[in-house]
């Protein structure tokens, strides 16, 4: 599991400059679509998106950065409760869960916090319902990001 983990946080990781614009639980499965342009736009220059799907995923929720220092953040367990987009800033594990930072851009009553989860497996799809592989999105941010310095 921990190695799942490892993987799961290291999609992130290169998903972090992208924007999680759906997020639904169904069955066990926890649905992701990250926008992220510049990535989707090197499989085909019309794509915009990704679609994560988290299989047996458990233990989701999200716990809000404190707007000051006085106050603590509730945990939610009800994503439909979020209802905005949440910049991917960086992800990473603890003992028992994947941790992804987020960040909450314009007025909302969020500024950001963490989604955490625990999953079994995560599958990765382009806009066209292609799977692809962890290290398929390494390689097209790879090349990405060669392509930006030259």
């Amino acid at each position: 599991m921990n190695d799942t983990k490892n993987i799961i946080a290291r999609v992130f990781n290169i998903l972090h400059d992208g924007s999680i614009v759906a997020c639904e639980l169904k069955d066990k499965n926890l649905e992701i679509t990250v926008q992220i342009e510049y990535l989707a736009e090197m499989i085909h220059p019309s794509f915009k998106k990704f679609y994560i799907v988290l299989n047996n995923c458990s233990n989701v929720s999200f716990l809000p950065w404190p707007k000051n220092e006085k106050e603590e953040g509730t945990p939610i367990n009800d994503l439909k409760v979020i209802n905005t987009e949440l910049d991917i800033l960086n992800a990473g594990t603890n003992a028992n869960a994947i941790e992804i930072m987020c960040q909450v851009d314009g007025s909302t009553e969020l500024i950001g916090g963490i989604l955490t989860f625990t999953a079994e497996q995560i599958l990765i799809f382009t806009e066209d319902n292609k799977q692809i592989t962890v290290d398929e999105l390494q390689k097209i941010a790879e090349q990405y990001w060669t392509n930006l310095k030259s």
